[in-house]
């Protein structure tokens, strides 16, 4: 006996697949097609779903062998994840999260690549501009203490946080941009098994300062 074909519309491109694989696991399809006699297909037999194709491949060869491999980039990982959640398949949703752990959640760094970049940065800043300068010789030493993603977590309403790789001192280094020069604008350095502390210090007394509206120089 052949399988009955279902003929899927997702987002104007057509996918054909088994009856047999969309009921394969919980979720989404497998609701639909256990009340099949209130779906809705169009003139070419085609039941329409309106989300976005691209990753759609990825979902049915998850449902057809219940794993799947998932691409190197974490922004595609976290799109098949939000796939995944609006389809109810709690296992693939799973996997993308231990591909990219906190997807969606961790902030991404940036980075300022050139002296123009830096510029354009400092002289219109929407918030104020945090930069840190490091260098990936002594990363474990600067971070063993300080975590750079839960600091930038914390300050994402306060502030925008970039990261420019060093040339100087082998000292990591800090400074703070606004609409007006503060002490804090010319870049501070500290030995790195203090970096965090020295950073939050400097981080609060700003803000303090910038409360306050005194502090220009």
């Amino acid at each position: 006996m052949s399988e009955e074909v279902v003929k899927l519309d997702v987002g104007g491109i057509i996918f054909k697949t088994s009856k047999e694989t969309l009921m394969k696991h919980d979720g989404t399809f497998r609701a639909m097609f256990e009340q099949e006699e209130k779906l809705k297909k169009d003139e070419n037999s085609c039941v329409f779903i309106d989300r976005d194709p691209k990753h759609f491949r990825v979902i049915l060869n998850f449902m057809r062998d219940g794993d799947v491999a998932l691409p190197e980039s974490p922004e595609d990982v976290k799109e098949i994840q939000k796939e995944a959640e609006f389809y109810k398949l709690e296992f693939l949703v799973e996997k993308c999260a231990e591909k990219v752990p906190e997807a969606g959640r961790s902030p991404k760094f940036r980075t300022i690549d050139s002296d123009e970049q830096l510029i354009n940065l400092i002289t219109n800043p929407v918030k104020p501009i945090l930069i840190i300068y490091y260098r990936m010789e002594n990363w474990a030493t600067a971070t063993k203490y300080f975590d750079v993603t839960r600091f930038q977590d914390r300050l994402k309403d306060q502030f925008d946080v970039y990261f420019k790789l060093s040339h100087g001192s082998g000292y990591w280094s800090y400074s703070i941009h606004d609409h007006f020069p503060t002490i804090y604008s010319q870049p501070k350095s500290c030995q790195e098994n203090n970096f965090g502390w020295s950073l939050m210090n400097s981080v609060d007394k700003f803000l303090e300062m910038k409360n306050n509206n005194f502090g220009h120089f």
